[in-house]
Formats: structure tokens, sequence, C-alpha cells
């Protein structure tokens, strides 16, 4: 097996583009545990309305309980007590500068990778309502 040691003409950001755009980037992009590296930088936003405290109520308002064996809770008391709560809500804003002040700084760092940004899990988010309908009594879980 022969290894290609030839210097891409392209930067990461390049590669990454042209494959988003379907323009027949000169490889495919990769995103590997160091040491083998990516063509991507990823930051998110902080604090992320995602993060899961041991104990204690989340951004959502969600109240988490820990046994200590582990640095993740689970939910004892959901930001919804019934469904006719729903409008009372308060959804996190994602939009919110302070979130992103580190911005910057990161297009700095990335150099000639792509910045990748990530913000909230809507799917994680989605389970956790699944879970509250079904608690209350709103069908079945497979």
């Amino acid at each position: 097996m022969e290894i290609n040691t030839e210097v891409s003409a392209m930067t990461p950001r390049e590669v990454v583009q042209r494959t988003i755009r379907f323009e027949g980037a000169e490889r495919l992009p990769y995103d590997l545990p160091e040491p083998h590296g990516s063509d991507f930088y990823h930051v998110s936003m902080w604090p992320s309305p995602d993060s899961r405290p041991g104990s204690g109520p989340d951004e959502w308002g969600s109240l988490w309980h820990n046994i200590g064996i582990s640095r993740h809770g689970e939910v004892k008391q959901p930001v919804l007590a019934d469904w006719s709560q729903w409008d009372s809500l308060k959804i996190p804003d994602i939009r919110d500068s302070e979130r992103w002040h580190h911005l910057e700084q990161a297009r700095a760092t990335a150099g000639d990778k792509f910045l990748l940004g990530t913000g909230i899990s809507l799917y994680e988010r989605s389970t956790l309502f699944v879970k509250f309908h079904y608690r209350q009594g709103g069908g079945t879980m497979s």
C-alpha cells in the first residue's frame, strides 16, 4: 500500500467548503481524534443551554439529581409539571451575544480550518419532553 505524502493545494477550509457545495474537493474532509488531525475547528456557545448540572436546576428549569456515582445526574423534576404550562416555557436564548463572546478568538485560532459552530441539542431536549409526556400518561414508550 502506497501512502500519499503530497502536500494539499487546498486549505482544510477550502476542502470542507468545496465538499459542502459539491464542487469537487481534492479529497474528503476529515475529523479524527488527535494525533490524526481534522479539517475542522470546533466552537460551541458558552454557557450552553445543554449543560447538565450534577444536581440542581438547569437553564431550562428542570431539576437534576445525582447520586454521586457519575458526573451526570438525571431529571427528577421536569421543567413542565403538565402540558398546561407549555405556554410559560422559557426557552434559553441561543442568540444572546454573551454565549458567543469567544467567537472572534475562535476564528483567529482556527487558522485555515473550517470553523464549525454547534449549539443546542434539540434531540436531547425532545427526549426529555417525550419522557415527560410518558409520565403524564401520554402513551407508551418503545
